[in-house]
């Protein structure tokens, strides 16, 4: 009878423990690898691609800025894009619009230059 209910413990510790690792592991992501991969066009529309090559699945935030290149690094536009959930082997897009914004027009209206001489789009991830 000791040993049925020693046996049964143990079971039921061996169950805990490996649910308790299980999700550990699930929520802390030690195996996620996400890597962003963003781009816009001419007309402030863009996308960021989230890749997974890792074991776990995980998420991850870019950031995504609009820098006037031309008069003092003034940031036009900013904002944060999260991927969600991104299961192992696998890619999730999502797409963003950039506001132009005065800050990357030529004031010069004879010798205007467009929006993506004046700033450049930056991506880092967060």
């Amino acid at each position: 009878m000791n040993k049925v209910i020693i046996l049964l413990i143990t079971v039921v510790v061996v169950i805990i423990a490996v649910f308790f690792i299980t999700w550990f592991v699930i929520r802390t992501g030690p195996g996620q690898k996400i890597q962003s991969n963003c781009q816009v066009n001419g007309l402030g529309q863009g996308s960021c691609l989230f890749t997974n090559t890792g074991w776990t699945p995980g998420t991850a935030c870019a950031e995504v800025t609009l820098t006037n290149i031309v008069f003092n690094n003034k940031v036009a536009s900013s904002g944060t894009l999260c991927s969600g959930r991104v299961w192992p082997n696998d890619t999730v897009e999502k797409t963003f619009v950039i506001i132009i914004g005065d800050t990357c027009t030529d004031e010069n209206p004879y010798n205007a230059r467009p929006w993506n001489k004046m700033c450049e789009m930056g991506v880092h991830e967060l």
